[in-house]
């Protein structure tokens, strides 16, 4: 496999690792596992934004949710 070609396969994991994020019931996650995911591959990627709510998850407070949502609005439409 080429880089190029592991660079994608990689890029498109993490579209659908946000994607996954995006559709579950927020209601019902854990976010202490969901967040400390979400830094790790978001680092991993260099989607700096997403990486930095993972670490701040709990400052953020009750806007996390939707902060999460735009970050990854935003990286989705980056990576097109």
């Amino acid at each position: 496999m080429n880089d190029e070609a592991l660079a994608d396969e990689v890029l498109g994991l993490f579209l659908q690792q946000l994607a996954d994020l995006a559709a579950k019931d927020w209601a019902k996650l854990d976010l202490r596992f969901e967040m400390h995911t979400l830094k790790g591959s978001a680092a991993s990627m260099g989607a700096l934004e997403l990486e930095a709510i993972g670490r701040n998850w709990l400052e953020i407070g009750p806007e996390l949710r939707m902060r999460v949502m735009q970050a990854i609005v935003a990286f989705q439409a980056a990576a097109k």
